[in-house]
C-alpha cells in the first residue's frame, strides 16, 4: 500500500489549520458573585514541582500562601519508590496538606453515599469545569488530601506488585478553601494540577506536580465556579479534504453542546460561519475518581480545499 504523501498546498493548508488550532482554546469566564484573583502564590505558570526539590530534611516540602500572606498549604511530594530499596514497603505519595486550621482541601459530595456511608471522597477528587466548590457542595476527603500514590505490596506469592492510584492523570482543578491572611475569613479556590508518573525499571514513579494556575475568590465565603477550558489538541487532513479534530473539555459536556465554525482568514478579514457537515462524538468521558479529569471529542468533518482554513469550537 502506497504511503500517502502531502503537496506542498495541502501541506500549507495543514499548516493553517494547525495555527488556527490555538484559536480552538478558550477559558470560560468566571460566573460567580465576588472578585476571583488568579493567585501568584507558585507564579510564573506552569510551575513544576519535583521530588526532593523542596524543604526540610529530605525536600518533600513545598509551602505557600495563596493569598499572599501566611502560609497555607504544603504540597508534599516524597521521595520515588526507587530511592528506598531498603524499605520493605515503600511508597511515594503527593498530598496538599493544610499548613493552619480552617484551611482545607475539599473534594466533590458525592450524590449519594458510597459503600461505607460517606458522602465525599476518600482522595481529593478533582471538580469538573463549571462546578461551583462553596460550603454546600465541597468537603473535605474523609481519608486523605491526596493526589496520587504510588507503593509495592505483597503479591501473596513471596513478591510484589506495584499499586500506583493517580487522581490528576490529566489536568484538574483541586479544590480548597483557606482563612485570608488579612480578613481571617474562609476563602475558596482552586488550583489545575496534572501529576506526572513515569516508569523506571518497571516500577512507576511520580515525576512531577504540574501546577498550571491557582485561582481564589477574594470575597469572603463566595464560591468559586471552575472555568470551562476546551482545547484542540490536533488536526489532521486526510485524503479528499477529510478533517479530523481532537479536543478535550473539562466539563463532561453532551457533544451536542459543541460546535464548529470555520472561515477563510483570521483577523479584521475573519468570516466565521458554522460547519454543519461537522459530526462530533465523545470518545472518552471524563472519570475524576479514576483520574481522567478531561472528557475527549472527535469531530470529522470535510474541508473546503481552499488555500486556508481556519476553526474554531464554540460551547
Amino acid at each position: 500500500m502506497k504511503t500517502p504523501t502531502l503537496t506542498t498546498e495541502s501541506q500549507n493548508r495543514l499548516l493553517a489549520y494547525t495555527t488556527a488550532a490555538g484559536l480552538g482554546a478558550f477559558f470560560a469566564g468566571q460566573n460567580v458573585e465576588g472578585q476571583v484573583v488568579e493567585s501568584t502564590a507558585l507564579a510564573p505558570y506552569p510551575h513544576n514541582v519535583f521530588p526532593l526539590a523542596g524543604t526540610g530534611p529530605y525536600g518533600f516540602y513545598n509551602y505557600f500562601s495563596v493569598d499572599g500572606g501566611n502560609t497555607q498549604f504544603d504540597l508534599t511530594i516524597n521521595a520515588p519508590l526507587t530511592s528506598h530499596p531498603t524499605v520493605q514497603f515503600p511508597s511515594q505519595f503527593v498530598d496538599l496538606v493544610s499548613y493552619a486550621t480552617g484551611d482545607e482541601v475539599l473534594t466533590p459530595t458525592l450524590s449519594a453515599p458510597d459503600a461505607g456511608g460517606h458522602t465525599n471522597n476518600a482522595y481529593a477528587v478533582c471538580f469538573l469545569g463549571g462546578t461551583t466548590i462553596n460550603s454546600t457542595n465541597a468537603s473535605a476527603p474523609w481519608y486523605q488530601p491526596r493526589l496520587g500514590l504510588n507503593y509495592f505490596a505483597p503479591n501473596g506469592s513471596g513478591g510484589f506488585y506495584n499499586y500506583t492510584d493517580n487522581k490528576y492523570l490529566t489536568t484538574g482543578a483541586l479544590g480548597f478553601k483557606f482563612v485570608g491572611s488579612t480578613d481571617g475569613l474562609t476563602h475558596f479556590g482552586y488550583m489545575d494540577v496534572q501529576v506526572n508518573t513515569i516508569s523506571s525499571n518497571g516500577v512507576a514513579i511520580i515525576q512531577s506536580v504540574v501546577v498550571k494556575d491557582i485561582y481564589y475568590n477574594a470575597t469572603a465565603n463566595a464560591g468559586i465556579t471552575v472555568a470551562v477550558e476546551v482545547e484542540i489538541s490536533s488536526i489532521t487532513v486526510g485524503a479528499g479534504n477529510a478533517i479530523t479534530i481532537n479536543f478535550t473539555s473539562n466539563d463532561n459536556a453532551d457533544p451536542s453542546t459543541f460546535t464548529l465554525e470555520t472561515s477563510p482568514a483570521l483577523g479584521a478579514a475573519a468570516d466565521w460561519t458554522v460547519d454543519a457537515g461537522a459530526s462530533i462524538s465523545l470518545i472518552e468521558a471524563a472519570n475524576p475518581a479514576d483520574g481522567i479529569n478531561l472528557a475527549t471529542y472527535q469531530i470529522v468533518t470535510t474541508g473546503t480545499g481552499g488555500a486556508a482554513q481556519f476553526y474554531r469550537i464554540q460551547h
